[in-house]
């Protein structure tokens, strides 16, 4: 049996981790993912997603699972841990907040963050996270489409 100290130290580490809440459709759903991923991994601490705002609607499924991400789906414990630590919400006056990196490495990421420099630095992994789990039919090629319907 360990310590005081170092049964206290285990807790702490097993409930520091990232949690980010995906929502919208796939861009929106990728942008979320992307700034918890970086954040979680500048911190070396554990991240997962909270899906409970995903699907809500028809026309914005959860999509993330057709790409090769390593992220868990977030328990209601983890989810509560995160968000008595502190809640980020996004603010959209700031296209970019820098206090993003002062974050403590337990929080609870609330909203999308569209600047690529949320996840500056971290491109090279985050295209692996974001690769096809299946190919497309027949020949695979890279093809790149965006199309905004709007932020609604």
């Amino acid at each position: 049996m360990g310590s005081k100290a170092a049964i206290v130290a285990r807790i702490r580490e097993e409930l520091t981790l990232i949690v980010s809440r995906i929502l919208g459709g796939l861009g929106s759903q990728m942008l979320c993912y992307a700034a918890g991923f970086s954040l979680a991994r500048l911190r070396g601490v554990p991240f997962v997603m909270d899906l409970r705002s995903v699907g809500l609607r028809k026309d914005r499924p959860y999509l993330l699972d057709r790409l090769c991400i390593g992220a868990e789906t977030a328990t209601r414990q983890q989810i509560a841990d995160a968000k008595s630590s502190q809640i980020a919400a996004y603010d959209p006056s700031k296209p970019f907040d820098a206090s993003f990196f002062d974050l403590p490495s337990s929080c609870y990421l609330d909203g999308e963050r569209f600047s690529y420099k949320y996840h500056a630095g971290y491109e090279d992994q985050l295209k692996r996270e974001f690769s096809l789990r299946k190919p497309i039919h027949g020949e695979v090629f890279d093809v790149g489409i965006h199309i905004r319907r709007g932020t609604s």
